[in-house]
């Protein structure tokens, strides 16, 4: 059974942010691309706003001007992790919690008070409650 099969038997919400979608439009592999996008309809996302918004990465009527203290804690001065940091500000505001690969992002979304898990453990945890 694949993962959407699972979400859409439960009654599991699963929210995502112009980030994700944006983030798969820039795959350059155009079958993968397409794939993602595919995904992205079976599971029936929630659009949110992020809880903060940055320059050059945002889409300002998709986020929020937030106040930044959770946002700067996540990017660290990294400027390779804005698009992290406004998933993961936004996951720790919202109270949602963050499914991510990310060793580092996960980390830090719980040590500042958030939820998070990584995918593998997600569907695990989806699996063996629809037993």
């Amino acid at each position: 059974m694949e993962l959407s099969d699972i979400v859409n038997c439960k009654k599991v919400e699963i929210y995502v942010t112009h980030i994700q979608i944006d983030e798969i439009n820039k795959c350059s592999d155009v079958d993968r691309r397409a794939r993602l996008n595919i995904f992205m309809v079976k599971i029936r996302p929630i659009l949110i706003s992020t809880s903060s918004a940055a320059y050059d990465i945002s889409r300002y009527d998709e986020s929020k001007f937030g106040d930044g203290i959770i946002f700067n804690k996540i990017k660290k001065g990294n400027i390779n992790q804005v698009e992290d940091a406004l998933i993961g500000e936004t996951a720790i505001k919202e109270e949602i919690v963050l499914v991510t690969n990310d060793k580092r992002l996960k980390n830090i979304v719980i040590k500042l008070g958030g939820d998070a898990i990584f995918l593998d453990d997600f569907i695990e945890r989806l699996d063996a409650g629809r037993k």
